[in-house]
Parts: structure tokens; sequence; C-alpha cells
């Protein structure tokens, strides 16, 4: 007779999500529009069914310190979270994605970093998730029938894209956008942090 059930997570992929207060959201967001509509503005050229973005730069421009220290007092619970040593993390890039109706964000991850990110500005209905695969190639060898989706044997998953929304989750992690279904550009801010003595 086997004795009680233990369950253990092993190797966890833990994605952090923190929401901003709606009123401050709202300005927060209308104030990050209105700098990267004006540096994307006129619209550059963008690959075939590929969505606009700005340099990789935005972290070093005066008008986007205030999301640097959000993003930075995020990072640092991300540390506490997963007991890390706290410690300065320098961010190697942050840049503004601009999807247009009709577009999506192809599968990607970003390597050398320890943390990537990605802050919601304007989603809607439509343009409201973003997708995880799982990390590991060898559980699509045989993919049996459950009988209910969770994030226990789902090979794919959908997080919700609010906005006021910052998402961390680990840079090796596989991601992208679906297809914009929604009526208006959607926008979002990505960014990687390291740490700062390995930068």
């Amino acid at each position: 007779m086997a004795g009680p059930l233990q369950v253990r997570g092993l190797f966890p992929t833990r994605i952090l999500a923190f929401d901003l207060e709606p009123a401050e959201a709202a300005a927060f967001n209308a104030y990050l529009w209105a700098e990267i509509d004006r540096l994307l503005t006129p619209r550059p050229p963008a690959p075939p069914g590929q969505t606009w973005q700005t340099h990789h730069d935005l972290h070093l421009k005066p008008a986007f310190q205030p999301f640097v220290q959000l993003v930075q007092a995020c990072a640092q619970r991300w540390l506490e979270e997963f007991r890390l040593l706290k410690q300065p993390l320098a961010i190697t890039g942050c840049w503004g994605n601009l999807n247009p109706p009709g577009l999506s964000h192809n599968a990607h991850n970003h390597p050398n970093n320890l943390i990537s990110g990605v802050y919601y500005v304007r989603t809607g209905a439509g343009a409201d998730v973003i997708t995880f695969m799982d990390p590991r190639p060898q559980v699509l060898q045989v993919l049996p029938r459950f009988t209910q989706q969770t994030p226990l044997n789902a090979t794919e998953l959908n997080v919700p894209s609010l906005e006021g929304r910052l998402v961390l989750f680990p840079g090796w992690l596989v991601h992208g956008v679906p297809s914009n279904r929604g009526n208006q550009e959607r926008l979002s801010i990505a960014f990687n942090l390291t740490p700062a003595e390995t930068a």
C-alpha cells in the first residue's frame, strides 16, 4: 500500500508580475506613450510582419529614469523571492515595442541575461497576452491528453498583459506575443538585467 502522496517541485520556472495602482498606471502610461510615440514619429520602416522598436538605450535617456527606478525596484524583489544575494543589477538593454494591429512577435529568448522583463503601456482586447513556452524540449517527445490545462501539464501558457503590469522572467525562457487582434497599437517596454559585476 502506497504511503501519503508527496509532491515536489523540481527546477521551477517562476514568473513574477507587479501591477501598478490603476490611477498611477494611467498617468505613468500616458507619459511613457507620449515619449515613445515621439521617438517613433514618423514611424520608421519595419520588416514585413514585425514590430516597430526603439533603440535599446531607453534606460540611458533622462526621460525614462522613472521607469528605470521601477524596473530596479522590481528586480530587487526578484532577488529576494529567489533567495539570491542582493546586489546591483545593470540594465543591459531597454526598448519600446510597438505592435500595430495584425502583427505578432516571434518566439525568442534573451541570452546572457539573468532577468528579462516587459512593462505594458497599452494593450487592449485582442492584444493582451504574452505566451511562454516550456523550456524542456524533452517533454515534447510524448504529449498525453489532459483533463484540464494547468501550469503543471501545459507546454505553452499565456500570461495576461495588463496595462500597468510589469512581468519578470528568466532571460533564457522562450516567449512570444500572438498577433495583435485588436484595433489599436500595442505598446510595451522590454528590458534585460544582469549582475553589475558581470555587465
